[in-house]
């Protein structure tokens, strides 16, 4: 099995429920506040602890309670936190939330000790002890650069979620084997919309010439897109399930990837089971929580969206 390294965020979600997204200036009433461990780090790694994989976190957490939970929560999920660091500086990273009747969600992300992510951390690491290293963008990019860049020259395969989206330098893409932009982000990448034809092989093409190798694009309901090397395009359809909060389902789907190529499994296979995960995940209010474990997902026998 290959060994696989996260790099990023580690927050504590504040979920609440409400009937609708306020608008500027409305008040609502929310209900259900509750406190889940979250950062799309964090839920990355939790999700390839929780499906077999050989996990290793990297990030920062403050001295609180919210970091000690943290922490505690992806050992109990196999996730090696040894490089898990603590900073007196800032707070634990928090995210909130909020969850409509539809199941969709609003975030608000505080990023506090996940700015705490530096090179120095990066160099205590010895990166050709792992396969593959994934990362996202809620920690600083100039350390993503960095880790990818050594990434690269050490052999290993690099994973890029670019999520909160932002434009991205080509210092940075030239290192990526595999993107994972949902269709807002690949928009804000690339300038172009997935959902015209012409204008999604244009922004692909862009990515592919920024030297990005491989790119996969999730659409949701509408399951996912894969393009290879070579650009040849697969479609993985979605499952059909009822959405109660689709807050960590990309994350899932990422993790649950991630971790089945670690495992030699071939892309095709790796994509249908990451979409299989995710359709659990959405079942379940809160983000590590809703990760599915790997007896979970091999019995689910739902049925796709054609």
């Amino acid at each position: 099995m290959k060994k696989i390294l996260v790099i990023g965020s580690l927050n504590m979600d504040m979920i609440a429920r409400v009937a609708k997204v306020p608008i500027e200036g409305e008040t609502i009433l929310g209900s259900d506040l509750i406190y889940i461990p979250g950062g799309k780090g964090a839920n990355q790694a939790t999700a390839i602890g929780k499906l077999g994989g050989d996990v290793t976190m990297l990030g920062v957490v403050g001295y609180d309670n919210y970091g000690d939970s943290l922490i505690e929560t992806l050992k109990n999920n196999n996730v090696n936190v040894d490089h898990v660091s603590r900073t007196e500086k800032k707070s634990t990273g928090l995210a909130f939330i909020m969850i409509n009747s539809e199941g969709n969600n609003s975030i608000i992300v505080m990023p506090n000790a996940n700015d705490e992510v530096c090179i120095k951390l990066i160099d205590e690491v010895n990166i050709a002890e792992y396969d593959i290293i994934v990362a996202q963008m809620e920690i600083p990019v100039e350390v993503i650069k960095y880790a990818f860049s050594r990434a690269k020259k050490a052999g290993l395969y690099t994973i890029l979620n670019p999520a909160p989206a932002q434009e991205l330098q080509e210092e940075l893409l030239r290192n990526v084997d595999l993107i994972i932009p949902n269709e807002t982000e690949f928009e804000i990448l690339t300038g172009y919309s997935s959902d015209k034809e012409e204008e999604l092989h244009k922004g692909i093409r862009q990515l592919k010439d920024s030297g990005v190798r491989e790119v996969i694009i999730t659409l949701g309901e509408k399951g996912v897109r894969y393009y290879d090397e070579a650009n040849n395009q697969t479609k993985v359809a979605s499952y059909k399930v009822k959405s109660v909060d689709t807050t960590a389902a990309g994350d899932c789907f990422i993790g649950a990837l991630a971790a089945s190529l670690s495992k030699n499994s071939t892309m095709l296979d790796s994509l249908d089971f990451a979409v299989k995960a995710a359709a659990i995940t959405v079942g379940t209010i809160g983000a590590q929580v809703s990760i599915p474990t790997l007896q979970m997902v091999n019995k689910f026998k739902g049925s796709k969206n054609i």
